[in-house]
Formats: structure tokens, C-alpha cells, sequence
């Protein structure tokens, strides 16, 4: 498991910042160095973008497209909307975008895949959601 995908798991679902109105998300080191750095005080980080500063690799970590979940699919303006979840393994939070169609996003921190029944209104989904896994759905106005 990425440690920086659990770390912004934590910060996007366990901490509820989406849940208790948090408006916006900046993840302030999104590119580091691959010891994770450069700062000032030493205390290294993990970033989304890791950057080999002697051969000029860039390497995409798995938070890098876990936080485009919410960056692509979530529009500005959008509205976090209510959701409810039969699966406590599971976490999911919705949102409804200014055009009207609503975005649902859903984890599965745990190390067995879940199958799962998505509804929005009168749409409704069988899904399976991998472990460790992260998945958007968008359904139309």
C-alpha cells in the first residue's frame, strides 16, 4: 500500500474536512525531490510528484490521480450533497455539480474487494470496488 495514498484518504474521508464543509483542498508539496525535500527544517515529506534531481525522472505517485478524483470529476461550484453507506468498510461521498449531474466517490481501504449496489435516485448500479481501490461515478442530470 502507497503511504501517501493513505495519507490523503485520511485527509479527504477519515478527518470529514469534505463532510464538514471544507471548500477547497491544496496539498502544499505536490512535487518533491525523492528524498522529499528540499526544506528548510529537514523534516522530509512524500509528495504526489516525486522528482529524480539527477537524471530528471519524474515519477507520478498513486495519491497524484487519487486527489484527480476529486479535481476532474468535482466541479467548481459543486455542492457536497447527502450520502448514506450499508458498507462501514467502505467510504463514499457525493456531490452535485453545477450542471446537475452528480458525482459519487467511493474507497475501499480494506484488503478484500467489496461488491456494492450504487443508487442515485432511481439509478442504480451493481459495482465491485477492488481493495485499496478508488472509483468515481458520475450520473447525469
Amino acid at each position: 500500500r502507497d503511504r501517501d495514498v493513505t495519507g490523503v484518504q485520511t485527509v479527504l474521508f477519515r478527518s470529514g474536512d469534505f463532510t464538514s464543509g471544507i471548500c477547497g483542498f491544496i496539498d502544499w508539496n505536490i512535487a518533491l525531490d525523492t528524498q522529499g525535500g528540499p526544506n528548510h527544517v529537514g523534516n522530509f515529506c512524500h509528495a504526489p510528484v516525486l522528482v529524480d534531481t539527477r537524471s530528471g525522472e519524474v515519477h507520478v505517485q498513486p495519491s497524484f490521480y487519487y486527489i484527480a478524483h476529486f479535481s476532474k470529476f468535482v466541479a467548481a461550484g459543486a455542492r457536497r450533497i447527502a450520502s448514506t453507506n450499508r458498507d462501514n468498510a467502505l467510504q463514499s461521498i457525493a456531490f452535485g455539480n453545477p450542471d446537475g449531474s452528480r458525482v459519487v466517490i467511493v474507497t475501499n481501504p480494506t484488503d478484500v474487494a467489496r461488491d456494492i449496489t450504487l443508487s442515485v435516485g432511481d439509478q442504480s448500479r451493481a459495482l465491485t470496488l477492488p481493495a485499496h481501490a478508488i472509483q468515481t461515478h458520475i450520473v447525469s442530470a
